[in-house]
């Protein structure tokens, strides 16, 4: 009878969890639709993760749903709420499988960390991490698409001892159902020691610790490549040895995204830089018209061009780069490049401390004429929102791109920097003062000349 009951018990369990399984799908599908990327996501998951015929006490649809939860918080710039929802969910994985987070360390990361330029930016912060003692040592395995495989291996080449690239071919989504949670690194918010913290979070950590040590550049290309790339770039118009200055400015992916700028902004600070004796190559796998017509400037971008393939090489050679908010910003730095991040917005987040000698320009949010200072800034949703404005612009927000004057004078300030290898900035401990007030979590400098044009107002 013992035994026919607990057979009992276990057909029900395994019943309940389908029907939990099917519910979540269902109501994911049907009623989430504006939702339809962490619905794809979740979707695909469901399909590929295996876990169909498996039973389990852990329910994967209260995890799903406060997942979608976040995303919306998130996306609506409410970024501690959405963080904290994460970070709850991640938790209740590792305590449903009794971890002890101090001495465990995942030995997967999630494909997230390769799938875009910037994700892989953030896995070489990860293994920085690791080599610094930030956080627990241990060789990584890091599942690879097909398509993003090539670039990741460049990247990559010199960490075969932290770091082994798994082609995942057909199934992208392994480990990705919540029950695995705890087998892989999860780049919305990465495990440091017996916390979750989010990405641009560590990377802000992991840099100023690099910065304050006396460690040479962790990151290298393979000699081979770098000949092949630099043969390449000179075929291009680029003379062997010759300074260059790396341009990347980010398209327009959907309408009023905020992180957008407009190329002719950068025209002045291009025809400038060209005066000193740099070489100007504007790159991306987008396609954007030159910033300006002259015979210095290189030209590599374009889906079907030599754009990926030489993106490492330009990054990691340029005297510094120059950029909007969008990935290669934390690729450039695991090469010791400094970064120029102009455009910048959501600026309590996207403004981490990167390489030496980087400086971050910020944007301008107006309202009614009247321009948001920093802490206003921090103080709202503007300073954690990265995506379409068209809801702030209906309330009568707008966002100014930076000026050719502003991103002159910044590129001329990012110069001195390089040139005399020291970074003079006066204001740092009052905008750090105002980030730990309203608990920013990164502390990358803003731009000297930004601030002295505009102290007034920015500083109020």
């Amino acid at each position: 009878m013992y035994i026919v009951q607990n057979i009992l018990l276990l057909i029900r369990d395994y019943i309940k969890r389908q029907v939990q399984i099917f519910q979540a799908l269902i109501v994911n599908v049907v009623f989430f639709k504006s939702a339809s990327y962490p619905t794809n996501i979740q979707t695909r998951e469901f399909l590929t993760s295996g876990f169909f015929g498996k039973n389990s006490h852990f329910d994967i649809t209260k995890i799903y749903q406060q997942l979608e939860l976040s995303y919306k918080k998130l996306r609506k710039g409410d970024y501690f709420v959405g963080v904290d929802i994460m970070r709850n969910c991640l938790q209740s994985v590792y305590e449903f499988h009794s971890i002890d987070l101090l001495t465990w360390t995942p030995p997967f990361v999630s494909q997230n960390f390769t799938k875009r330029i910037g994700h892989r930016g953030h896995l070489g912060a990860l293994l920085v991490a690791q080599r610094l003692g930030l956080i627990s040592a241990q060789k990584r395995l890091a599942t690879v698409s097909p398509n993003d495989i090539a670039q990741t291996k460049i990247l990559f080449n010199n960490c075969s001892k932290e770091l082994e690239l798994i082609d995942t071919r057909k199934n992208s989504s392994i480990l990705e159902s919540p029950l695995d949670w705890h087998l892989s690194e999860r780049l919305w918010l990465i495990k440091y020691n017996s916390d979750f913290i989010p990405g641009l979070e560590f990377t802000d950590r992991v840099f100023a610790e690099w910065n304050a040590s006396t460690n040479p550049n962790y990151f290298s290309l393979n000699s081979q490549y770098q000949t092949e790339a630099s043969d390449l770039l000179k075929s291009l118009g680029l003379p062997k040895d010759q300074p260059f200055i790396s341009l990347h400015v980010r398209n327009k992916p959907w309408l009023n995204d905020v992180r957008s700028a407009s190329i002719e902004n950068y025209k002045m600070a291009c025809d400038g830089l060209i005066k000193l004796g740099y070489f100007i190559v504007q790159f991306g796998t987008d396609e954007q018209k030159p910033v300006l017509n002259n015979k210095k400037l290189i030209i590599v971008q374009g889906k079907n061009t030599f754009a990926e393939f030489l993106t490492p090489y330009i990054l990691a050679n340029s005297k510094f780069f120059i950029n909007t908010c969008s990935g290669p910003t934390y690729i450039a730095p695991l090469y010791g490049t400094p970064v120029l991040q102009t455009n910048s917005v959501a600026i309590g987040i996207t403004t981490p401390t990167l390489s030496k000698g980087s400086i971050h320009l910020p944007k301008t949010w107006e309202y009614k004429k009247h321009k948001l200072s920093f802490s206003e800034i921090l103080n709202s949703r503007f300073g954690y929102y990265e995506g379409s404005a068209t809801d702030f612009h209906r309330s009568g927000y707008i966002e100014l791109e930076n000026s050719q004057e502003e991103i002159y004078n910044a590129a001329v300030e990012i110069h001195t920097n390089v040139t005399n290898g020291v970074t003079n900035n006066i204001f740092i401990n009052q905008i750090n003062e105002i980030r730990e007030t309203l608990k920013s979590p990164v502390r990358g400098e803003i731009s000297n000349s930004f601030i002295e044009l505009n102290r007034d107002w920015f500083l109020s």
